[in-house]
């Protein structure tokens, strides 16, 4: 699966779920900070990409991910995080 298939995946989700669609989307948007989904919002997001993609994404394992290596919180996630966290799921 390629990346740009994941990202694109997930900004068509993301773009659904947001109260102001004028707002850009890019790889580099934060869902929360940037985009303005809420928390209730950004679970929608998880479920629908685990559907989609048949992986179960642990948020307290993506939370922590985040923290250790990308030095984010949680409402920092960018579209970016979400589709690398989203490989290594797929790719085991």
């Amino acid at each position: 699966m390629q990346d740009e298939e994941v990202t694109s995946s997930i900004i068509k989700v993301v773009t659904e779920l947001m109260k102001n669609k004028t707002l850009p989307v890019t790889p580099n948007s934060k869902i929360i900070e940037d985009l303005g989904l809420e928390s209730i919002d950004f679970i929608d997001l998880i479920f629908e990409l685990e559907r989609r993609y048949k992986v179960e994404i642990d948020l307290n394992l993506l939370g922590l991910e985040l923290a250790r290596y990308k030095e984010r919180r949680f409402t920092e996630v960018r579209i970016a995080d979400l589709q690398e966290f989203i490989k290594k799921s797929i790719s085991g």
